[in-house]
């Protein structure tokens, strides 16, 4: 990646992580988000710093993400998994791991079959826009996997 998109991309992910600061309710189409207790309730750094233990705590809660129509889609957080490091991180990086992120829901099937960036609300993370990738599981249900590198 040239210096000028990797530039771009930080200010991007600086601006992103602003709008962690927005609140959402904290109930998604009649669904209630899974009950935090008071550690997972502390302040989560912003969003191009988070870890997979930043995510961990987050297992089981349902996020909102908007369709090209702006019908949400309700997804529930499943999985967060760890990257194997291929070496040392570059220096400056401001996420010191990767990881992957793993969600359910019904309405994924309705999103756009390719990859993309998508609007997404979250009663702790606030409004943030993420690049989901649509999997399917062993059995061939659709997921959606966000990476964070």
């Amino acid at each position: 990646m040239n210096e000028t998109k990797t530039t771009q991309r930080r200010v991007f992910l600086r601006k992103i992580s602003a709008l962690g600061a927005i609140g959402v309710t904290s109930a998604v189409g009649g669904v209630a988000h899974a009950a935090l207790s008071a550690e997972q309730h502390r302040r989560l750094p912003p969003l191009h710093k988070m870890t997979a233990a930043d995510f961990s705590p987050l297992i089981g809660s349902w996020f909102r993400i908007y369709d090209d129509r702006g019908d949400a889609v309700y997804v529930r957080l499943t999985e967060v998994c760890r990257l194997p490091s291929a070496g040392a991180r570059p220096r400056g990086l401001p996420r010191s791991e990767a990881f992957v992120t793993v969600f359910e829901g019904r309405g994924i099937a309705a999103l756009s079959g390719r990859g993309r960036t998508y609007r997404v609300e979250h009663a702790r993370l606030g409004r943030v826009d993420l690049f989901f990738g649509i999997v399917p599981d062993a059995a061939g249900r659709p997921h959606l996997e966000s990476v964070f590198n």
